[in-house]
């Protein structure tokens, strides 16, 4: 039945590896036949030898030849061209995308796939497929899905599940996706993974390896978003699950949105803010750390410190007490008030210090760090 079905598939005469090719038998019946075979060529849409364009129609879809093989007794591999490829899902304008391996190379021996040559499918790089036929016709093939390969994660057999295929008991009940190294999926303690460190090109090292964790800055991550969005990542408490109590905070809004940038530590009330042309740490709801039009600006309990056109600026804000201080000092001299220590005149100049005899003893002769060794240093 398999010989028969198979040698319909092809056009005249023997290749030289001795697969059977003979005139295709329209009408004939699958009567439910399902075969597995290893992909030998992969054509996508704009491929010059795409099947679809012989006969110039627009391609749709892709297409494979395969190497049908199978475990009957008597029964010898051959070759099926031109199969449709069928999607997990494919839709008008939403859909995934699979381009099934086709062999390069045999992993047992490093030779070159050669179809004219006597090949073991199980050594074949190529992805393993299994076929069916639409409308139960045999001129109808159809890949209906990958089944494994029987040489999967050569090389591999220590690594993690997920950069490992091949389901062991210790791995529980994962869910992952890996492709050129790259692999995402969720852990069996419901963790979400994204795992690029041994991304690679999909080519595999001559013993059917794969390449070593690059260093050449393969396996980047980009998220790609349009101007007024906003990408946002929330660490949660989840001690009380009906009320999750939000911890860490960070979003990033698009330029539409103010192009804004924010990070919030809420345990410790501390806040960092990038907007355009201005940056600010808050802490406790006070601004510490400035930087707007050019002017950094850190502001501590005691200090101001600013730097503008390579020029550094520190200032005491002390001296701004010092001035609240000598206004009211001012104001209780002219309502008859005296200060312990310093000599007051109704005018409101501070007179001289009690014990005071050195050169600056006179009114008036005070600067702010004479004040500050007198009344102490002044804290917010």
């Amino acid at each position: 039945m398999v010989y028969e079905w198979a040698a319909s598939r092809l056009g005249a005469g023997v290749n030289q590896s001795g697969v059977p090719v003979v005139p295709r038998q329209y009408g004939a019946k699958a009567n439910g036949l399902m075969v597995r075979g290893v992909v030998t060529a992969t054509y996508v849409l704009d491929d010059e030898s795409h099947p679809q364009s012989d006969v110039g129609a627009s391609p749709t879809a892709v297409y494979c030849d395969v190497l049908v093989y199978s475990s009957m007794r008597n029964m010898r591999s051959r070759f099926v061209k031109t199969v449709l490829v069928a999607q997990e899902r494919s839709g008008l304008h939403s859909g995934h995308i699979w381009k099934p391996r086709p062999a390069t190379f045999d992993v047992a021996t490093e030779n070159t796939f050669d179809p004219e040559r006597g090949t073991n499918p199980a050594s074949m790089d190529g992805d393993h497929v299994l076929i069916g036929f639409m409308d139960d016709n045999l001129n109808q093939p159809i890949i209906l899905r990958s089944i494994p390969h029987p040489s999967a994660d050569l090389g591999n057999d220590d690594k993690p599940i997920g950069h490992r295929i091949k389901l062991k008991v210790v791995d529980g009940d994962p869910d992952f996706w890996k492709h050129h190294g790259s692999v995402y999926g969720v852990e069996d303690n419901g963790n979400f993974m994204v795992d690029t460190r041994f991304a690679h090109d999909g080519v595999f090292q001559e013993d059917g390896t794969e390449k070593p964790p690059p260093t050449d800055g393969s396996g980047s991550q980009f998220f790609d978003l349009q101007n007024a969005a906003t990408h946002g990542i929330t660490f949660y408490d989840m001690s009380d699950p009906d009320n999750p109590e939000p911890k860490f905070l960070l979003r990033m809004e698009g330029p539409d949105g103010g192009f804004k940038w924010e990070v919030e530590f809420v345990d410790d009330a501390t806040k960092v803010t990038y907007e355009k042309d201005k940056a600010t740490i808050d802490v406790k709801g006070t601004t510490k750390f400035l930087v707007e039009d050019g002017v950094v600006t850190a502001l501590t309990d005691k200090f101001v410190v600013k730097g503008e056109n390579d020029k550094l600026i520190t200032e005491s804000r002390m001296n701004t007490e010092l001035g609240k201080i000598s206004d009211e000092i001012g104001t209780l001299s002219k309502e008859g008030h005296t200060h312990p220590g310093m000599g007051l005149t109704g005018g409101g100049t501070l007179g001289p210090i009690e014990g005071n005899t050195g050169p600056d003893s006179g009114a008036g002769s005070y600067s702010p760090g004479d004040i500050a060794s007198t009344i102490g240093f002044i804290d917010d």
